[in-house]
């Protein structure tokens, strides 16, 4: 399945790489996001094609999360950053309720 491609991953992150699909940890990490962004997708009722994207929300939220797993390799619990140092309250443009919302998934539910 690819909802989004190494290429797109590759893009987004700046990466000065000829041929993206030669960095193994970056096919990695983009099959790992589409692969749960699938799986979320589906424990929340949707019935998507593996194939196609079902919009480019969910191709977003697909290039936000291999981003996020690309960039904490090494890392012990996230990507190292100065956003500690950030002085604006506005969220991570990656972080999961930014990733959730594109996806529609684990929206608040009025009982």
């Amino acid at each position: 399945m690819a909802w989004a491609t190494v290429d797109d991953v590759a893009g987004a992150l700046g990466l000065p790489v000829a041929d993206p699909s030669a960095d193994a940890f970056l096919v990695q990490c983009t099959d790992a996001a589409n692969a749960w962004a699938y799986r979320e997708r589906a424990r929340n009722g949707y019935t998507d094609d593996v194939d196609v994207s079902p919009g480019p929300d969910v191709t977003m939220a697909v290039v936000l999360f291999a981003q996020a797993l690309y960039r904490a390799r090494g890392a012990l619990d996230s990507y190292p950053s100065f956003e500690s140092f950030v002085m604006s309250q506005a969220p991570p443009a990656g972080s999961m309720g930014q990733i959730n919302r594109l996806l529609g998934v684990r929206r608040a539910r009025v009982g």
